[in-house]
């Protein structure tokens, strides 16, 4: 006599052996715990079947263990373990970057996709100003540097005006093999013309900010994300006509 053996945990069915011989009882079988002369249905697709002891039959049950859901409130992503239905406040469909659920789907919120390209846009127009910024001193940029050379700078510039402050740029005049004059002079120029390249691309870069805060503002997301991409990759000596165009639509 065939029996079919049941999982303790889940009461699906693990396998088919033979009975053994009730030696006790002639033409009757010994029935092991956990196993029923009854055989199993064979599950559709999704399902599988539980033993009910109870009542002794086989129930047919939802089967989603191993598939990836997401908890419809965190957006936590997870695996089901265990049979059953999935609990209505997770489901199987991923959700998007900015979406939140409702009405049994995702949708885009807005307002949530707003702050995430305005937080963006704020991180790419800082990261190009430091790498302008990087490029035009021609090494790297920190606080320190730039009043190191603010200090020079003035020294360099009161020197021009009327000969005095020598005291701190002499060492580096000497360094240079160089005078202190002309040591002076390339300061002074190198300084302008940094702060003159500095002041135009702030300029551009603000430019740019404004206009995607406008497509942020008249909900135009999908346009706001083009353009932050574009300048993200756009170089740092790009002139005023450039931006004009890139800042233009089509984005």
């Amino acid at each position: 006599m065939k029996i079919y053996n049941i999982d303790k945990t889940t009461h699906e069915f693990i396998s088919v052996t033979q009975a053994n011989p009730d030696p006790m009882q002639p033409g009757k079988f010994l029935i092991p715990a956990y196993s029923t002369t009854i055989q199993n249905p064979k599950p559709k697709a999704g399902f599988t079947h539980t033993f009910d002891f109870t009542n002794e039959v086989w129930v047919e049950i939802e089967d989603h263990r191993g598939k990836t859901i997401w908890d419809t409130n965190s957006k936590e992503q997870s695996v089901v373990t265990d049979l059953g239905p999935i609990s209505l406040l997770h489901t199987t469909i991923k959700p998007g970057l900015y979406d939140v659920w409702s009405n049994g789907a995702w949708h885009v919120d807005a307002n949530l996709k707003a702050i995430a390209i305005k937080e963006e846009m704020i991180s790419v127009l800082d990261s190009k100003m430091i790498e302008a910024k990087n490029i035009l001193n021609g090494g790297e940029v920190t606080s320190a540097l730039i009043e190191r050379y603010k200090d020079k700078y003035a020294a360099a510039k009161q020197y021009i005006t009327n000969q005095t402050g020598a005291e701190m740029l002499q060492a580096e005049a000497d360094i240079r093999g160089v005078t202190v004059a002309a040591l002076a002079a390339t300061i002074v120029t190198k300084g302008d013309a940094y702060k003159v390249a500095t002041m135009m691309y702030n300029s551009l870069m603000e430019a740019a900010r404004v206009k995607i805060t406008e497509l942020i503002v008249a909900n135009s997301l999908k346009d706001a994300e083009v353009l932050i991409a574009k300048i993200k990759t756009s170089s740092t000596t790009i002139t005023s006509a450039d931006m004009a165009k890139l800042l233009s639509p089509p984005y």
